[in-house]
């Protein structure tokens, strides 16, 4: 595990006989391996306070701060564990407040209207720029071929300039996820930071 090796540390885990352990460590190696799904299975398997807030912390990474509070919630206030919980919980309970998002519908409606507008939406200024080129260009090429009576060549660069525009819209949904993604990611940064979450608990 300190080397990294997370698949041959949880192999050699089946060693143990000890379930509790056995299932408490494999959850930390998932979570280590940012596979929070895989790491929930195993803690569920755990009746502790320790894998308690570990599932908060896993719903955490995954942006799913309902489910994490509940988590923190179950814990009780006579527990060790009582006062990390509840800094965990006042996080889980700001962040969809702290944490800046863009919509994705939002970014892709705007890109349908204006090409590149989602990019610009989501702060990504110079994609949007280019964004709005790409699909600019081959249209302006297209209109000049159609007013030339030119129609194949005017239905060549009309179906380059709908490849990207139909590109630009999707890209501007994936980009609002990126940016939704990266804030969260600083945000679990920022908590480990305070808390020492992974160092405390997991690693």
């Amino acid at each position: 595990k300190g080397a990294g090796r997370f698949q041959d540390a949880a192999a050699y885990l089946d060693n143990f006989n000890n379930e509790q352990f056995r299932n408490t460590e494999k959850g930390k190696l998932y979570l280590l391996m940012d596979n929070t799904g895989h790491a929930r299975q195993y803690f569920k398997l755990v009746n502790s306070d320790t894998v308690r807030m570990l599932v908060g912390w896993s719903y955490m990474l995954d942006g799913d701060w309902e489910y994490s509070r509940q988590e923190f919630l179950s814990i009780p206030h006579n527990s060790d564990l009582s006062s990390t919980a509840t800094r965990l919980l006042t996080y889980a309970r700001e962040a969809e407040h702290t944490i800046p998002s863009k919509s994705p519908f939002l970014s892709g409606l705007l890109s349908a209207v204006i090409p590149g507008a989602g990019r610009f939406y989501t702060e990504r200024p110079g994609d949007g720029f280019f964004s709005f080129l790409t699909v600019a260009i081959p249209a302006v090429v297209s209109y000049l071929y159609w007013r030339d009576d030119r129609k194949r060549a005017c239905a060549i660069a009309a179906g380059f300039a709908g490849a990207f525009y139909l590109g630009d819209v999707y890209g501007s949904v994936i980009s609002a996820d990126e940016y939704n993604s990266f804030h969260r990611v600083k945000y679990t940064e920022m908590m480990n930071n305070n808390l020492y979450i992974n160092e405390r608990y997991i690693e």
